[in-house]
C-alpha cells in the first residue's frame, strides 16, 4: 500500500506494508474494548456504590487470594460442650425452583434468590424457656470492619450477612462489650438537678432485664491477657449485692457512678489514663474497669474458667444450599440457638443476599447486597431464652 505524505512542500510517497495496518487496527481495537470495560461501574443487578475502592479491586492484603473458590475465611468453629451429640443443623428445603442453577447468568440469580427468600428465610422458634441465668457465646464473630478485600470478595466470607455491619438487620450480636451484656443500660441520665450535669447525685437508669447474669464466651486473645490464660471467660453481674445500688422516687434501680462520682476515678485520674478516649484494646485489666465505670458501666465479677456452666449458647454459621450459589452472588447466613445439653436447635432465623456484579471483574460488595428481609435491632437469643427476673426477691430501698 503507498500513500503521499507532503512535509514542507515536498511530497514524499511511503510504502505501508500489510502487516503494520492490522498491527495498528488490532492496538486501537484492544484499546475500545478495555476503555469499554472500565466505562460501566456495575453490571446490571442491585445497585451497588459507584466504583470499587482501588484497594478493593487491586489488593487483598493479608487475606491473600481473591476470587478463589478454594480459599475461604478460617474462622473459630464453633463449640458444643456436649461432644458425644452431634448438633441437629436445620435440614435445607428441597429445591424445587425447577431452575437451572448452573447458568450463571443474572436472571436464574434473581429467580432463585426470590425462591430461598419465600421459602428458606425468616425467623423459625420451635421452644422458649424461662428464667435463663447464664448464656454462652459458642462462636466468635469475626471483626465486622474488614471493608477491603473481603467485603468485595465472592467466596472468602463464610457469611457475609453476620459478617459486614448491618443496623437494623438482626444480625448475630457480638458481645464485644460483655460489661454492658450482663448489665446493660438505656443511656438515659437524672440529673439530681434539672440542667445541671456531672453532679454527685446523677445516675445512669439501668436495665438489668435486658441483659444476663452471667456470660460467658471462647476467650479472645484480649481476654487472655486482661483476666488470665483459660480457654473460656465468664462474666458475671454483681447486683444486686453492689451496695451502691438503691431505688429513685419511681422506683427505678439506679447506681450513682456517673463519671467521677462516689467510686468513678477522679478527674485527675481520669486525665491521667486518659479514660475519655479509653483504648478498648488495652490489656491492661485495671485501667479498663476504670474507664469502663467512669462511663457508667457496671464492672462485673471476670473469671478465666476450663468449663462452662451455660445450659443454653447461640453462634452464627454460613449456608450455602446449593454448589452454584456464590458463582450467582448469593450468600446464607443463620443465626442459632442451642440447648447444650441436648444439641437441640431451639431457634433460628435465616437470611439470604443477593449481590451485584462490578463490571470487568468477579467483584461482588456483599454491604450494600439485597437481603430477604430486615429483622430490626431485636436478638433472637432475647426471644428465645428469657432471663431470670432480676427484680424477684430483690430488697433495695
Amino acid at each position: 500500500m503507498k500513500t503521499q505524505v507532503e512535509r514542507g512542500g515536498m511530497r514524499t510517497t511511503i510504502q505501508f506494508r500489510k502487516s503494520s495496518r492490522w498491527v495498528a487496527w488490532f492496538a486501537v481495537s484492544l484499546l475500545v474494548v478495555l476503555l469499554s470495560a472500565c466505562a460501566s461501574p456495575v453490571s446490571s443487578g442491585p445497585a451497588t456504590s459507584a466504583s470499587a475502592p482501588k484497594q478493593a479491586q487491586t489488593k487483598f492484603g493479608r487475606y491473600g487470594a481473591r476470587n478463589d473458590p478454594g480459599f475461604r475465611e478460617n474462622a473459630v468453629p464453633a463449640y458444643f460442650p456436649n461432644s458425644a451429640i452431634p448438633p441437629k443443623y436445620p435440614e435445607p428445603k428441597p429445591q424445587t425452583h425447577g431452575l437451572d442453577l448452573s447458568k450463571h447468568d443474572w436472571q436464574t440469580a434473581k429467580a432463585y434468590f426470590q425462591w430461598l427468600c419465600e421459602n428458606e428465610a425468616g425467623e423459625f422458634i420451635y421452644k422458649t424457656v424461662e428464667d435463663v441465668d447464664s448464656v454462652f457465646e459458642m462462636r466468635p464473630l469475626p471483626p465486622t470492619d474488614r471493608l477491603g478485600g473481603p467485603r468485595y470478595d465472592r467466596y472468602y466470607l463464610e457469611d457475609p450477612w453476620n459478617e459486614m455491619p448491618r443496623p437494623q438487620s438482626g444480625t448475630f450480636y457480638s458481645t464485644s462489650n460483655p460489661y454492658f451484656f450482663v448489665m446493660p443500660h438505656n443511656y438515659r441520665i437524672s440529673h439530681k438537678d434539672p440542667g445541671q450535669w456531672n453532679q454527685k447525685g446523677d445516675y445512669f437508669h439501668y436495665t438489668p432485664e435486658y441483659g444476663y447474669p452471667v456470660f460467658e464466651r471462647i476467650s479472645t486473645p484480649l481476654d487472655r491477657k486482661r483476666y488470665g490464660d483459660a480457654p473460656f471467660t465468664r462474666f458475671t453481674r454483681v447486683w444486686p449485692t453492689h451496695p451502691e445500688y438503691d431505688r429513685d422516687e419511681k422506683g427505678n434501680i439506679r447506681m450513682f457512678q456517673l463519671r467521677e462520682h462516689l467510686n468513678g476515678p477522679s478527674p485527675e485520674r481520669r486525665k491521667e489514663l486518659s479514660l475519655d478516649h479509653l483504648d478498648f484494646s488495652s490489656p491492661d485489666r485495671k485501667r479498663y474497669d476504670e474507664g469502663m465505670l467512669a462511663s457508667g458501666h457496671i464492672i462485673p465479677k471476670v473469671e478465666a474458667v476450663h468449663e462452662i456452666k451455660s445450659r443454653y449458647g447461640y453462634m452464627w454459621r454460613g449456608i450455602e444450599h446449593s454448589p452454584h450459589d456464590r458463582e450467582l452472588g448469593i450468600a446464607g447466613g443463620e443465626v442459632l440457638i442451642f440447648d447444650l445439653k441436648t444439641n437441640e436447635v431451639l431457634g433460628v432465623r435465616r437470611n439470604f443476599l443477593l449481590a451485584g456484579t462490578y463490571a470487568g471483574s468477579r467483584d461482588v460488595d456483599w454491604l450494600t447486597a439485597q437481603e430477604c428481609t430486615k429483622f430490626g435491632f431485636s436478638l433472637l437469643e432475647k426471644k428465645v431464652l428469657k432471663s431470670v427476673d432480676p427484680y424477684k426477691n430483690l430488697n433495695i430501698k
